[in-house]
C-alpha cells in the first residue's frame, strides 16, 4: 500500500514535470489564458494529474471508510486523493527548493 502510494505520487509529479515542459502548452495557453495558470501552478496542475492517476492506478486513500452514496462517491473519493496528494507533494517540492536552490543576488 505505501508503496503503492509511493510510485502513484512520483508517476504524477513526473507527470505534471513533463506537461510544464511540454511545447504545445505555450500555444494552448496563448488561445487559453486560464489555462496558462492552470499549466504554471504545481498545485492546481497537480490535482487533475493527480486525479486522473489515481483513476487509473486505482489508489484511493479513502478506502477503508464505507462509501454511503454509491458509485459516485468513488470519483470524489478519487479528486479527493488527488487533491490531498498533490498538496502534499507541493509542500515537498517547496521545502526540497528551499533547502537546495541556489539564490544569485545581482
Amino acid at each position: 500500500m505505501v508503496i503503492d502510494y509511493f510510485v502513484y505520487a512520483l508517476v504524477g509529479k513526473l507527470l505534471i514535470y513533463l506537461i510544464q515542459q511540454f511545447p504545445l502548452t505555450d500555444k494552448i495557453s496563448a488561445k487559453h489564458p486560464t489555462l496558462e495558470k492552470l499549466f504554471a501552478c504545481d498545485l492546481c496542475l497537480g490535482v487533475w494529474v493527480y486525479w486522473a492517476v489515481a483513476v487509473i492506478f486505482r489508489q484511493n486513500l479513502f478506502s477503508s471508510i464505507p462509501s454511503p452514496f454509491g458509485a459516485t462517491w468513488y470519483m470524489i473519493e478519487y479528486f479527493m486523493t488527488g487533491a490531498i496528494t498533490s498538496f502534499i507533494m507541493h509542500l515537498i517540492t517547496l521545502g526540497w527548493n528551499s533547502k537546495f536552490q541556489i539564490y544569485e543576488v545581482k
